[in-house]
């Protein structure tokens, strides 16, 4: 089949994958029905063979070309998030979430669909919220690469966690996070139980909680009239921060656009959820041990047939954990030791790597210096200011002739500057220079009108 992809290239993409049972309901049931009447006209019982599959999803494809914007571009939307938890790791999290199906008909139906599409598909359509889990339970893994959305918090060793979810401690996480964020409008905890595998296959429980709560105002294109257009509406979206809690591991992971919000969530949620008195000992950042990679930067020589090669050294070492905040990083010259280098580190004995600062520590010396050149900068318009002050020409009280006749006062000489400033005239030019600051520009203007003097006489 030729591909085509006028219209959105996730849409085209869901119309030519999916199953055809799962695609029917879809269409017809997305957005409350309301591009049902779109694609009334395809035929779905005639699909008994692959000739006539192909021949529907053909028709599907040149509807979908023919689609106006206003219904494009929210149907290609809701393909693009079915698309992304029916490949790659999406595909784990969709297994994992429909774990909490509950009515045996609704199991049942998940597991009769063909594929990963198709289960992504039924899912997005008909549990709403389990696909939102799923869609967050994702996007946990796939933040940890980007610093800017990531932090994960240590808890103490010695501190004794037992974790337990339920009403009393979801009304209580609510309460304080909405006072902690100083929230105006109300906070919606969710919590959803998880299990990764780990590196021997054994089931480690996991604790996903997902923060709703009031946003800034936004807008949205995809709002439909009475009379069928389409305006454009501000609303208040939802600000999310998603919180995953693996007890084995006494680490609390949370994923938002805000540090500070990260912050707070996770000192809540260890409060609260977990019991812990951070009054003395705040929650520390993940620390990572890179001890391990120690023994790897001893080389010794190796034997090359006509070279004689007497000393191997690694100059240059970065370790790279999830959270690019606690990078680590060793550069030395090939005639340094390594562990040498590392042992002078200050509270880095035991290994050569540190630890790079923060982003916004790598930058402080940037602040100085931009701080600095703010100062002499200040301090050089003072100084020139204070010295026209000195040096300004006098004005003489009088002016007198040969013969002691008085030409004109001091009061003269000021109502003389002022008609001149009144005209903008030191647009001229000035003993000080700051007339194009203060007087009209003459020069443009003059342009302007003869611009318009050859515009009237050609």
């Amino acid at each position: 089949m030729a591909k085509s992809f006028k219209n959105g290239v996730s849409l085209h993409r869901l119309l030519e994958a999916s199953p055809l049972a799962a695609l029917e309901g879809f269409l017809a049931t997305v957005d409350k029905g309301q591009y049902a009447a779109i694609f009334s006209d395809v035929q779905w019982a005639s699909a008994t063979d692959a000739a006539s599959i192909q021949a529907i999803r053909a028709q599907l494809i040149a509807i979908a070309n023919a689609l106006a914007a206003d219904a494009a571009v929210p149907l290609d939307r809701h393909a693009q998030r079915i698309l992304t938890l029916a490949e790659g790791r999406g595909v784990e999290t969709v297994t994992r979430v429909a774990a909490k199906l509950f009515e045996q008909v609704h199991i049942d139906a998940f597991a009769a669909q063909l594929d990963d599409l198709g289960r992504s598909l039924w899912l997005y359509q008909h549990q709403s919220l389990l696909f939102d889990e799923a869609e967050n339970l994702f996007y946990a893994d796939h933040y940890r690469n980007f610093g800017r959305m990531y932090e994960a918090f240590e808890l103490d060793a010695n501190a004794k966690v037992d974790f337990v979810w339920d009403d009393a401690v979801k009304a209580a996480l609510e309460e304080q996070i909405q006072e902690r964020l100083e929230l105006t409008g109300r906070c919606t905890v969710t919590h959803l139980q998880v299990d990764k595998k780990d590196a021997a296959g054994q089931e480690i429980p996991q604790h996903l909680l997902i923060v709703r709560h009031g946003g800034p105002l936004s807008s949205v294109a995809e709002y439909q009239e009475a009379d069928g257009s389409r305006q454009e509406r501000y609303y208040r979206p939802l600000n999310e921060a998603t919180l995953l809690f693996s007890p084995e591991e006494g680490v609390i992971e949370v994923f938002s656009a805000s540090p500070s919000v990260r912050q707070q969530v996770a000192g809540c949620f260890a409060e609260t959820g977990l019991k812990l008195d951070l009054s003395g000992k705040p929650l520390t950042l993940k620390q990572y041990n890179m001890g391990r990679f120690l023994d790897s930067l001893r080389l010794s020589p190796p034997r090359v047939d006509g070279f004689d090669i007497e000393h191997v050294a690694v100059v240059e070492v970065d370790a790279r954990p999830d959270n690019y905040k606690h990078r680590a990083s060793l550069k030395v010259t090939a005639d340094d030791d390594t562990e040498s280098s590392g042992a002078g580190l200050p509270g880095r004995p035991s290994f050569p790597i540190h630890r790079r600062g923060s982003p916004m520590r790598s930058t402080r010396t940037l602040w100085r210096w931009l701080g600095v050149i703010f100062l002499l900068s200040f301090a050089a318009l003072g100084f020139l200011g204070w010295q026209i002050h000195l040096q300004a020409p006098p004005i003489p009280k009088a002016v007198v002739s040969q013969d002691g006749q008085v030409l004109f006062g001091e009061g003269e000489v000021t109502r003389g500057q002022q008609a001149w400033l009144a005209t903008g005239g030191q647009q001229l030019g000035t003993v000080w220079g700051h007339g194009s600051y203060v007087a009209p520009d003459w020069s443009a203007d003059w342009l302007h009108r003869e611009a318009v003097a050859l515009r009237d006489l050609w």
